[in-house]
């Protein structure tokens, strides 16, 4: 049993770890999602601007360098759109993630109680029998009559159906929880947008 529990308290540390490396790596993709609208509100209002001042030169003959930059601005915001649009995609994906992992990490620690729980009943009703056992051995030993092992017989009988009766079905170890794996269309952990 103290095998059992030391595993199942490794696998809720990894488990705990895997959560704070996932949240940690949503803090930082969010971060980077910030600074991708902050440079694409700079590049649109730098475009204005730089549009404003070739206007004002005369529009016949800087048409074309006004026509190149507002191309030029299409493509970069296109750009930078796409890649705010991943950027919250795999924020999403993140987030779902370290609620998969949370609601995993909680069932298992109900099951880990459940079984702990149902460990020490058993064990303490084992021990009783043995009590009983040894008790009734022992009565035996000093009173070898058909009739001392005959009541002895029957008390160890009660002994053994009350056990089986308040005894709940036998408990299974609980199995570790795997790490969600990761859909195909999103990207592994740590890997560049």
């Amino acid at each position: 049993m103290e095998g059992e529990t030391r595993h199942l308290s490794i696998e809720q540390q990894r488990l705990n770890e895997t959560v704070s490396a996932t949240e940690k790596e949503l803090g930082s993709t969010k971060h980077k999602l910030q600074e991708l609208q902050t440079q694409l509100a700079e590049i649109k209002s730098c475009h204005n601007r730089e549009i404003a001042k070739v206007t004002s030169r005369g529009q016949t003959e800087l048409k074309g360098e006004v026509d190149h930059l507002r191309l030029s601005n299409r493509q970069l915001e296109t750009t930078l759109e796409s890649r705010e649009r991943a950027h919250r995609q795999r924020v999403k994906g993140l987030e779902e993630q370290v609620s998969l992992l949370k609601t995993q990490l909680s069932v298992e620690l109900q099951h880990k109680q459940q079984y702990i729980r149902l460990s020490s009943r058993t064990n303490h009703q084992l021990s009783g029998l043995r009590r009983n056992l040894t008790d009734s051995l022992n009565a035996v030993s000093r009173d070898p009559e058909l009739s001392v092992l005959a009541s002895e017989t029957r008390r160890l009988d009660r002994s053994l159906t009350r056990s089986l009766r308040s005894s709940p079905a036998c408990p299974s170890a609980p199995s570790p929880v795997r790490s969600p794996s990761l859909s195909p269309h999103r990207p592994p952990p740590g890997a560049e947008l």
